[in-house]
């Protein structure tokens, strides 16, 4: 309501507070998502903040980079809290709000200026060392307590910033991330393993005993196990395969059980080309011919209507 809008004393728009903090998945439109966690943001709890960031990169994509921006100090308000008090942020809103962040500044173009796009870009440019500094240090000491999905994904989020801040004890976070996942690797599955390796890879950060360890758990050839090779979808086969080759891990054994669970599909329907091309490049890049796995991608790519 235009009449009920009033300006605060710092210049910056302001609407009347609600009694609960809405559901920011409901929000259509990152303008909507801005105003409604930025009226409320005295009373947002981390939950409340970390699923605004969770929204954003997709409300993101869908404005117009050359639209209207009418609630960039609303939005530069609302990630200047979340910077200050993140440190205080429990382990699921710690690792939520930073992949989000890190997919924002990953698929963040400039946009026009003064748009939101050239905002969030150049603050995650300007900020974004300090902020996933502080994200590190407060997860490290308390990474025993990380479920796998928030291992993971917050070694994705680094991955995707590309950022590798060292902690007190002056390792890697990197390097905690893998002591804590190695002993929990029975409790992750497909996606959280091809999640880790490719962070690692996409890194550029060698931890050999992870590598290693996680091709013997998708090695595991139980029928009944949910995390051995048959769990993996085709993207997250893909992935891995492509973070072994790029770290340059030799492991004949995951490379020669990979290409013949491959061959053993009817078709490649289900594999899309990235999944096809990464796949290929992989075997090729760990020099590990495989003609069998070659002759099915190219009767595949033989077998697809062109033109």
């Amino acid at each position: 309501n235009d009449a009920a809008k009033a300006w605060r004393a710092d210049g910056i728009f302001w609407f009347p507070s609600m009694v609960h903090v809405p559901k920011m998945s409901e929000c259509q439109t990152i303008d909507e998502a801005i105003q409604k966690i930025y009226v409320n943001i005295e009373n947002a709890n981390p939950r409340d903040i970390a699923a605004f960031w969770t929204v954003v990169p997709k409300l993101l994509y869908d404005h117009q980079r050359s639209g209207r921006q009418d609630f960039l100090p609303q939005l530069e308000y609302v990630f200047d809290k979340t910077l200050g008090g993140i440190e205080k942020y429990g382990r699921r809103d710690l690792t939520q709000t930073a992949l989000s962040i890190a997919k924002i500044w990953k698929s963040t173009g400039r946009g026009a200026r003064g748009s939101y796009h050239q905002f969030l870009r150049d603050t995650i440019k300007d900020k974004r060392f300090d902020m996933f500094q502080t994200v590190a240090d407060a997860a490290a000491p308390n990474l025993a307590e990380f479920e796998p999905r928030y291992l993971s994904n917050l070694a994705y989020a680094y991955a995707l910033v590309e950022c590798m801040p060292r902690v007190r004890d002056g390792s890697t976070i990197f390097g905690h991330l893998a002591g804590k996942t190695i002993p929990s690797l029975d409790k992750f599955n497909a996606q959280d393993m091809s999640n880790t390796v490719w962070a690692f890879a996409k890194a550029g950060t060698s931890h050999s005993l992870l590598f290693v360890e996680v091709a013997s758990r998708i090695l595991i050839d139980d029928d009944d196990d949910i995390n051995g090779i048959r769990s993996f979808k085709p993207q997250e086969l893909s992935n891995t395969m492509w973070a072994y080759a790029k770290a340059e891990e030799s492991h004949p054994r995951l490379f020669d059980a990979v290409a013949r669970h491959i061959i053993s599909h009817d078709d490649l329907h289900a594999f899309d080309p990235q999944c096809v091309s990464n796949t290929v490049w992989a075997f090729a890049k760990a020099s590990v011919p495989h003609y069998p796995l070659f002759r099915k991608v190219a009767n595949h790519i033989d077998s697809l209507p062109f033109g």
